[in-house]
């Protein structure tokens, strides 16, 4: 845990396995310590609080291979559960995980959907990570991903994160 109140606090809400809860500490141990005295004492004095009300899941044991298939921008097979319960297999390229308070999704584009896609993290069984680059670069698939309409039926956000069927 770092030692600012404030970082501790905000980096036990991101729900993130420990081999990245523990990167983003170290970081922020770095930054905090290159800061003059000034700001390294209002860092740590700065009211920021982010309580967390809920136990949050488990992390899955995938997302150290999710995050590393991100950063090579490499096609992914996620054994997916539908809303329905059916399996299903997706060839996904994955561009981010979102950690929200009580869950985990993962932005991908969906070669089955031909469209950008958000997979509940509680509902992948699997993931194989390939190794093939996807097409398009990181940033692209983010860039194209965000300059869509968010609540063009793809993915609405509410207290207990609900995403449509086509995920």
């Amino acid at each position: 845990m770092s030692s600012s109140p404030a970082a501790g606090r905000a980096l036990g809400s991101l729900q993130a396995d420990p081999q990245l809860a523990s990167a983003a500490s170290a970081a922020m141990d770095r930054i905090r310590s290159a800061l003059p005295l000034e700001l390294r004492i209002a860092v740590d004095t700065s009211g920021l609080m982010v309580p967390n009300m809920q136990p949050s899941p488990p992390p899955e044991h995938w997302q150290t291979g999710l995050r590393r298939a991100i950063r090579a921008e490499h096609k992914v097979v996620l054994h997916y559960e539908d809303q329905h319960g059916r399996l299903t297999e997706r060839l996904v390229w994955p561009f981010a995980m979102a950690y929200f308070d009580r869950s985990r999704v993962v932005s991908a584009w969906c070669e089955l959907r031909q469209g950008f896609r958000h997979f509940r993290a509680d509902r992948v069984h699997a993931m194989q990570e390939l190794q093939e680059r996807y097409p398009q670069s990181r940033h692209s698939l983010i860039q194209q991903c965000w300059q869509r309409p968010l609540y063009a039926g793809r993915l609405v956000l509410s207290a207990d994160l609900r995403l449509d069927a086509s995920c």
